[in-house]
């Protein structure tokens, strides 16, 4: 049972991004892909825990690194022709958080002048044998909405006895002897004498189409690669349901998962898994069990709607590096995005002479739908991509007296409402 739970909880994380890799190895090679230019950052180590390496830009510049690593977490320098930047470095699953920093006036890192990369590794070691290739079949003839009786008026929270949140649009009560943790993004079950646990987390995909479009490309991050085994099959008239199989955070593991669709759109996804030999059909009749029980209700996020929408930009920036991004929540749930990132890192040729090199500026944009869940001081902003992609946005108002609502940490970083006609001043 305690590595069932052990199990679900890297599933929880995975799923949230949360919970930084500790004691990874940094060894490897990573780049940073935006239009016009790639980063490629080289990392070896050795014994004594020493790096080395290279960062290089397809625009010519080169940087030599070195430095040390502690569990972990590498710290050290890059340098070029007599100048360079200090760097700290540690791994996120297969991601590495890059931190570039100015030198202060006594010559150390100043960490409040820090920028901050995101770089992916290309040479990460090969996954456990992969489960078999997903044999799945798109399915036809869904229709445009599920049927199914709408909640009872005013019943749109859950009521006593039942698990779930007013701004999940669902609630459902356990199943018989099955305990339960809420947590923050969905709710984990466990059973005393069933091995395995369910996980149920909401979703805000628009139709059942999009639900099974999720489910077919499995999950595939990290340590963690669970592949479709078979099609997917319906479940009533608003959900399907698919075996998994493969491996949770480095573990062998096999599931049960099922989508929902509700009526007023969004709802639920339920993962059931365990270990291969212990999976079984008391633990996936569970999770069907909270399928057909759930309860969907609207929720209502006008107000939310009207509160964020409009523009929201950040800026940060050094003479050595530079970071910008612009955010539009239209009213009528569109969502556009543009980000510039541009490095530049100071060095002295042979003479002494202060000379740069440039590593590039990057650029992207970005287009799709959005909607939002929570409260005026916190909650998370949902957006799908245009491409089919999805992205979660956690906001945390920045308190003011009064509170003004006027800025708000997205996923820890700080923006600012701006008007259309403060965007032109800025050279928008």
């Amino acid at each position: 049972m305690q590595r069932a739970w052990a199990i679900l909880t890297a599933l929880l994380i995975t799923l949230s991004g949360a919970a930084l890799a500790q004691g990874q190895d940094l060894a490897g090679v990573y780049r940073l892909s935006r239009p016009g230019t790639v980063l490629t950052l080289v990392i070896k180590t050795d014994a004594q825990g020493r790096l080395s390496g290279s960062l290089s830009s397809t625009t010519g510049a080169r940087f030599t690194l070195s430095g040390v690593v502690q569990q972990g977490v590498g710290t050290g320098r890059f340098t070029g022709q007599g100048g360079g930047s200090f760097f700290r470095a540690q791994r996120r699953g297969e991601l590495l958080r890059l931190s570039l920093m100015e030198p202060d006036a006594q010559g150390k890192p100043d960490p409040r002048r820090a920028r901050h990369l995101v770089l992916t590794r290309q040479n990460a070691p090969a996954p456990p044998a992969a489960a078999p290739a997903p044999t799945a079949r798109p399915f036809t003839g869904l229709p445009d909405k599920p049927t199914g009786q709408p909640p009872a008026a005013g019943r749109p929270a859950p009521a006593t006895g039942e698990l779930g949140h007013p701004q999940w649009g669902f609630a459902f009560r356990p199943p018989g002897r099955w305990q339960h943790r809420m947590l923050p993004r969905g709710v984990l079950l466990g059973h005393g004498s069933i091995a395995g646990a369910i996980i149920v987390l909401p979703h805000t995909a628009a139709s059942l189409q999009e639900v099974q479009a999720e489910m077919l490309k499995g999950i595939n991050q990290g340590n963690t690669r669970m592949s479709l085994v078979g099609p997917l099959r319906r479940l009533g008239s608003n959900a399907l349901e698919g075996d998994y199989q493969g491996f949770w955070e480095g573990q062998p593991a096999r599931g049960r998962g099922i989508g929902t669709f509700s009526p007023y759109s969004g709802g639920a996804m339920i993962v059931a898994v365990t270990t291969p030999e212990k999976f079984g059909r008391r633990l996936s009749d569970a999770a069907r069990a909270i399928a057909r029980g759930l309860r969907y209700f609207k929720v209502d996020v006008a107000d939310l709607v009207k509160h964020f929408a409009g523009y929201w930009w950040r800026y940060s920036g050094t003479s050595a590096l530079s970071h910008e991004t612009l955010i539009y929540l239209g009213p009528d749930g569109t969502f556009r995005d543009r980000h510039e990132d541009a490095a530049n890192l100071a060095n002295r040729d042979r003479a002494g002479n202060v000379t740069s090199q440039y590593l590039g500026q990057s650029q992207g944009k970005g287009r799709g739908r959005w909607t939002v869940r929570g409260t005026k001081e916190q909650g998370v902003i949902l957006v799908r991509r245009a491409d089919g992609s999805s992205m979660e946005i956690a906001y945390r108002v920045k308190p003011s007296r009064p509170q003004k609502y006027g800025a708000y940490y997205f996923n820890g970083r700080l923006y600012h409402w701006v008007t259309p006609k403060q965007l032109r001043d800025i050279g928008y």
